[in-house]
């Protein structure tokens, strides 16, 4: 009897870190998802996953996003169960929850302390702005989910073989949901080495373990037209200049505070570490510390950067915070001094959407019902996916998808556009109709892709020009408004 009140004395704590994750998750999820404005990243990345499921492929038939494999993973679900912005938010805390629950696992396995465990998913589920970041990435849920996957591989204590072959298969994922993160593959590959013995068992494990990611990469740089890797470059970096390093660890520090303050914990542990040579651990805080440092480069990718690494810094952060207290007692005791700063988990304002697709869905439905069949225009492509409509040709990333002027056989090549462009696709009423915001012009396409400066002010009053005397305004929303050609008004009133 006192074995078993012993053994529930010791999971129940367990049992309730876990039922405090899941709730602190569901509570932030449920407000993310339903309460976060639509990103156009968002949008751009529903769209693609449409285009795949009606057959077309990114980077042959429309341009390459930042996550050129993400639409093959989220089409099949979301075109089968005819789902949305909703559908592919949850889909992405989904994911990413399940990622945070198999890392968690492998480190309660490592450690062979069920706490570690459950403390690395608290402390990254209990911050309402990774799960905003989460929702706003579009493709963040399936990295968070493959990069947490590529760390459970190297931080478990399975059979070297399986586990090779399992981070391999979710580095090929996670890199091409978020190219990245290919900075931490390497660091958490030498863990997944160095519990492998034997030169030729080795060189399998290497070659299983980078080998399908770097080939994932080569054949994108393969299939993707010629410039594409350097624009998407640019494009991450556009911003640079104007951030300022105060500014960017703000950023990281917010996103996720625990699991910020749990890498600066598990650092303070690298003689330790050293002196052991407990590689696994060193190679998880090395992925950890180039994930944040990729981060800080490329101020244009932060947040969607720090969404699947601040998993993997909570985790490592933790595990190495435990290798300090291994003779006994709470392994987690050296990084009790982290409980008060929980306070600077801070919730979001609500946006007061509503709900967030709200707009968009209202927008669809006029659309579908009193426009007639063709392509739309809009800077935000989960408009063009709610309604079930090809958007014109190089505008699938929305506001992203402009070039500076001159740039026009580069759009031509990367399936992007100029504002030159669209004028000349307005002013012959190519678009069956235009949905744009109602106040910032900068968010219609005002804004180069590769710097984020300001398209030259007649370049933007040729394409207002062209908007407003050849269609005219039939719908409006709070935030949005939509036209069609002057000649089709009077037929739809």
């Amino acid at each position: 009897m006192s074995g078993a009140a012993g053994a529930l004395r010791r999971r129940l704590p367990i049992a309730l870190g876990l039922c405090l994750t899941l709730a602190a998750f569901a509570r932030n999820a449920a407000d993310a998802v339903v309460d976060r404005p639509v990103t156009v990243g968002e949008g751009a990345d529903l769209l693609a996953a449409h285009a795949v499921a009606q057959g077309r492929l990114p980077c042959r038939d429309l341009a390459c996003g930042a996550a050129p494999l993400y639409p093959f993973v989220a089409g099949p679900p979301l075109a089968a169960a005819g789902l949305g912005v909703m559908g592919q938010r949850l889909l992405g805390v989904a994911l990413a929850f399940a990622g945070l629950l198999a890392l968690g696992a492998a480190l309660a396995q490592r450690t062979r302390r069920a706490e570690v465990g459950v403390a690395v998913a608290f402390s990254v589920a209990a911050s309402p702005h990774w799960i905003g970041a989460v929702v706003a990435g579009g493709s963040s849920g399936a990295a968070v989910m493959s990069l947490c996957a590529v760390a459970a591989a190297a931080f478990s204590t399975f059979r070297a073989v399986p586990r090779a072959i399992a981070f391999a298969v979710a580095g090929a994922l996670a890199v091409g949901c978020a190219p990245l993160t290919a900075v931490a593959i390497a660091p958490l590959a030498a863990g997944l080495v160095a519990g492998v013995n034997g030169r030729g068992r080795r060189a399998l494990v290497v070659c299983v373990a980078l080998g399908v990611p770097l080939a994932g990469l080569l054949a994108l740089a393969a299939l993707a037209p010629p410039g594409a890797v350097a624009d998407l470059w640019g494009a991450l970096a556009a911003g640079a200049a104007t951030r300022t390093a105060h500014g960017v660890a703000v950023s990281m520090l917010a996103t996720s505070p625990g699991a910020a303050l749990a890498l600066v914990a598990g650092l303070a542990a690298l003689p330790s570490l050293v002196a052991a040579r407990r590689v696994p651990e060193l190679g998880g805080l090395a992925a950890a510390v180039l994930g944040v440092a990729v981060a800080a480069v490329l101020p244009g990718e932060d947040t969607a950067t720090l969404a699947p690494i601040a998993p993997l810094a909570a985790g490592a952060g933790l595990t190495a915070a435990w290798t300090l207290a291994r003779g006994g007692g709470s392994p987690l005791r050296h990084a009790l001094w982290l409980a008060p700063l929980m306070a600077l988990y801070q919730p979001i304002p609500s946006a007061g959407l509503g709900r967030a697709d709200a707009e968009i869905a209202a927008i669809a439905e006029f659309i579908e019902r009193a426009v007639p069949a063709g392509r739309i225009l809009t800077p935000q492509p989960a408009i063009a996916a709610a309604a079930g409509r090809r958007v014109v040709r190089g505008t699938e990333l929305g506001a992203n998808a402009v070039l500076a002027k001159g740039r026009d056989e580069d759009a031509e090549r990367l399936h992007l556009t100029t504002l030159r462009a669209l004028a000349k696709a307005v002013e012959g009423k190519r678009p069956r109709a235009i949905a744009l915001h109602r106040t910032d012009d900068a968010l219609d396409f005002g804004r180069d892709r590769r710097t984020g400066a300001r398209h030259p002010t007649g370049a933007i009053r040729r394409f207002q020009r062209a908007v407003s005397e050849r269609y005219e305004r039939a719908f409006t929303t709070r935030s949005w408004a939509v036209y069609v050609p002057r000649a089709e008004v009077d037929a739809r009133r």
